[in-house]
């Protein structure tokens, strides 16, 4: 219901959505799991968890935001492991008494955790990969315009030069002509005929 709120394609929004799920349900293991170190552990889960949300969100908001709405493809690949993740996350979550679940299983869950956090990152790397690629694509593509306006610069510039080398060739065809013409012109005045050096 919330998706035509957001510009980013439906891929990307699941792949959001799920994410915001699997970190809110690692955040709240990986407190549970620490809280026993502070002297009051419902405090302590408290403070972590507050501590753990900020980081993810300076993290996302600083590091990881821009590369996210950069990137418009392979997010159904992304989005894929994200679910994977989640699906192991509900497997604790409904297995019956989250509490005992947790003591249980503590240490599937704790790498569940730590593989959540690792997965994570690969995505992001990859993001960052992908934007790499994208901005050399961009690269390669302005420099192949530039390659082409120059060619076309270079192709007037020689038609300019040889239309001026004709140019310059006719002017000394007719200085040439000039030239003959004024030697007759003197040669017939010279001689005295000067009916037939009249126009």
């Amino acid at each position: 219901a919330l998706k035509p709120l957001f510009r980013d394609t439906i891929m990307q929004w699941c792949f959001s959505f799920v994410t915001v799920l699997n970190i809110y349900v690692a955040i709240v293991f990986l407190s549970y799991f620490l809280c026993d170190i502070f002297p009051h552990p419902l405090y302590g889960n408290t403070i972590l968890r507050a501590v753990f949300f900020g980081a993810v969100v300076w993290v996302f908001w600083k590091k990881a935001g821009p590369l996210y709405h950069k990137v418009k493809e392979y997010w159904h690949v992304f989005s894929l492991l994200t679910v994977t993740l989640f699906i192991n996350y509900l497997y604790y979550f409904l297995s019956g008494d989250i509490e005992q679940t947790m003591v249980d299983h503590f240490m599937s869950i704790l790498l569940l955790v730590f593989l959540t956090a690792f997965i994570y990152i690969g995505i992001f790397l990859s993001l960052k990969i992908i934007m790499q690629r994208y901005s050399l694509r961009e690269e390669n593509i302005r420099i192949q315009s530039e390659r082409t306006l120059l060619q076309q610069t270079s192709l007037e510039m020689k038609q300019r030069l040889s239309l001026m080398d004709e140019a310059v060739k006719q002017m000394r065809v007719v200085q040439h002509d000039r030239r003959h013409f004024n030697a007759t012109l003197q040669e017939l005045i010279e001689q005295g005929e000067t009916e037939q050096a009249l126009p």
